[in-house]
């Protein structure tokens, strides 16, 4: 299972911009954690200073 969220029409072009070797997803992504980890994905996301996204991986 996967999910993503977005803002406004702006997945296109983030399709597009990957899609031409322009932006490197796993660049955007701070940290991964397991699922039982959620209260630490939370701090990471809230500290917006050090984290720009954190993912939480499903087994």
């Amino acid at each position: 299972m996967s999910g993503s969220m977005r803002y406004g029409n702006v997945f296109g072009e983030a399709i597009r911009l990957v899609a031409a070797d322009r932006i490197a997803p796993s660049s955007l992504v701070t940290g991964v954690l397991p699922l039982a980890d959620v209260p630490a994905a939370m701090q990471l996301a809230a500290a917006k200073e050090n984290a720009l996204k954190a993912q939480l991986l499903v087994d």
